[in-house]
């Protein structure tokens, strides 16, 4: 080899005025020791990573006992996990492991162990192994097509199919449908009365898997016989090929009797033994007091946690509730933040996420203070001051208007004296105007009327409206204080009973002035007119039915009994009057005697 053409070593230094290099580490030679598998030339034991044993800080191992107790707690969705980690522990894994595993936890794999105890208590479908049973507790779609969502095994085949597979009966994938019709309408079974009864035997049998349909015209049967992909037998031991076998083997249906199919399903079908059933069927039964056990402790601790996340919710809640109380206003802190406990959220089927804890008795403030109510984690300073503001602007809207004065009625007219009067007896301060609302409608929510409908009154300097709007809409008691009505009506109380006259003026007051509240004054005016012309012509009639009921009964407790009933039961009947429909009032109102 010539080596001119190659370059002069270079100093050991390296080149003048240049950093010396970097030198390589030198590896030790070989001293011809031969080394042994997990040494090192020096006898220093080392790992597959190359780091040297420390016997010291080794991990110890569990023992295979160990780990079996271990795997017997475990989620049937952990347990098939602990299965793919190695061979081993796949090995592991038993039938009372997984049946024990699956009715403890509960759940769609609690559902699989149910469905399949009661076909292999019938033995109609091959035993599952132990990883087979675990693959179905812990299944999630179709192990057929491989695309549906299944939650368990189908109840009367034992494997994990959804609906389209077992009833389609063109090719999907490659695939046919599951089952097949065997149906009763063909030749070969009405052919005699010898088929027929064979077939009976056949399709009554405990271990057929043969589903009749609604009118028991057709059977549905395992289409074929299948194996998973583990090639285990998997499904109905009998498929619909093996059902005329099965009847052309026999020579009459009394052959069938006395454990007839049965050697014959062992013998021709490779039906599993009767003894390799009792396996599953005595762990399934043994495992049932204590799995319920299980799930009576588990809902107990559930109904513990749920009901010490509301007392927590309910506390923070209250504290939020304190501190935006304290940025009120003082003329208003004591009544527009008054709440009660949902009794509806101690319920255990009331969700956490979505009911509220506690309930405002001021509509508008509820409204406002509602998120933060059912996730008061929501809940900042910044939020809250914000609130505060909100609430104390609309709140001082009552002052400001001087909304209580009611200075805007005049005390001269008889219609706004009437109503003035009226209406400070039901507001006579702003604790009243803060109180419940007693209607039928809200009485079972705890509310007052002090809603965003009131300010929106306020602001649009309609305070008749909102004054109204407070009592509900109902001014009928001004029908019996302002003449003519109120001359009408002292007369009237001579004749019937006080609340029959006053039931009366109400019924006027829904049908005349309880239409639309949010009218100026002088609407107001027409519409208090046009229900005193009513109130009088109700009056009138009802003059006109006591004379037709003296004709009718003669009783005299009947009598008062027609009239006083009359107007305090509805405002229907007062229609009925007005109509002058004597009779169906009359009708009406014995049916009401009779009850």
């Amino acid at each position: 080899m010539n080596n001119s053409n190659l370059p002069a070593k270079q100093p050991r230094d390296g080149p003048t005025g240049s950093k010396p290099s970097a030198k390589r580490p030198r590896h030790r030679r070989c001293n011809g020791k031969t080394c042994k598998p997990g040494e090192d030339r020096r006898g220093n034991n080392f790992n597959a990573t190359g780091c040297h044993r420390n016997n010291s800080h080794a991990t110890p191992s569990l023992s295979s006992d160990a780990l079996f107790v271990v795997m017997s707690f475990l989620h049937p969705r952990d347990l098939f996990h602990a299965s793919f980690t190695c061979k081993t522990l796949r090995d592991m894994v038993t039938t009372k492991m997984v049946v024990q595993s699956a009715l403890i936890h509960g759940g769609h794999a609690m559902k699989t162990m149910d469905e399949l105890h009661a076909l292999i208590s019938s033995r109609s479908i091959h035993v599952p192994s132990p990883m087979r049973l675990l693959r179905l507790a812990c299944g999630k779609v179709c192990e057929f097509c491989i695309s549906a969502k299944v939650n368990h095994v189908r109840p009367s085949l034992g494997v994990f199919a959804c609906w389209e597979c077992v009833t389609n009966r063109s090719a999907r994938q490659g695939l046919f449908g599951l089952t097949k019709p065997w149906k009763r309408g063909w030749v070969r079974y009405s052919k005699n009365q010898e088929n027929r009864d064979k077939y009976d035997a056949i399709f009554e049998h405990p271990r057929i898997a043969a589903t009749a349909s609604a009118y028991g015209m057709n059977y549905y049967i395992w289409s074929q016989h299948r194996y998973d992909r583990a090639g285990e037998s998997v499904g109905p031991i009998v498929a619909w090929d093996n059902v005329d076998g099965m009847a052309n083997h026999f020579g009459s249906a009394n052959d069938m009797k006395n454990g007839g199919i049965d050697s014959y399903l062992t013998s021709n079908l490779n039906a599993p033994e009767i003894n390799s059933y009792k396996e599953f069927n005595e762990i399934y039964t043994d495992m049932q007091q204590k799995a319920k056990a299980a799930v009576q402790q588990r809902e107990e601790m559930k109904r513990a946690r749920n009901q010490k996340t509301k007392v927590n919710k309910i506390a923070k809640a209250e504290k939020m509730l304190d501190d935006l109380t304290a940025l009120i206003d003082l003329p208003f802190r004591e009544f527009a933040l008054k709440r009660t406990e949902n009794k509806r959220f101690r319920d255990a089927s009331a969700k956490v996420s979505t009911t509220p804890c506690i309930c405002i008795g001021t509509p508008f403030v509820d409204s406002l203070l509602l998120p933060y109510i059912i996730t008061p984690s929501k809940m900042k300073k910044k939020i809250l001051k914000e609130l505060a503001e909100n609430i104390n602007s609309k709140l001082r809207l009552i002052a400001e208007k001087k909304l209580l004065t009611m200075d805007f009625l005049s005390d001269s007219d008889p219609f706004e004296a009437g109503l003035k009067h009226y209406l400070r007896e039901k507001l006579p301060n702003l604790e009243a105007l803060f109180q419940e609302d007693i209607s039928f409608c809200r009485i079972l929510n705890n509310k007052n009327r002090i809603c965003h409908s009131f300010f929106s009154f306020l602001e649009a300097d309609k305070l008749l409206s909102a004054l109204v709007h407070m009592v509900n809409g109902d001014i009928s008691p001004v029908l019996l204080a302002v003449d003519p009505s109120a001359s009408i009506a002292r007369s009237a109380i001579k004749k019937y009973r006080e609340p029959t006259v006053a039931k009366i003026a109400e019924s006027i007051g829904f049908r005349c002035l309880k239409v639309n509240i949010s009218r100026s004054k002088e609407t107001f005016r027409k519409m208090f007119t046009a229900g005193q012309e009513e109130f009088q012509k109700v009056l009138g009639v009802l003059e006109e039915y006591s004379a037709w009921v003296r004709d009718k009964q003669e009783h005299q407790s009947m009598r008062i009994f027609h009239l006083n009933h009359t107007a305090t039961t509805s405002a229907y009947f007062v229609e009925l009057l007005m109509n002058k429909d004597f009779d169906t009032v009359y009708r009406l109102q014995m049916r009401d005697w009779d009850w």
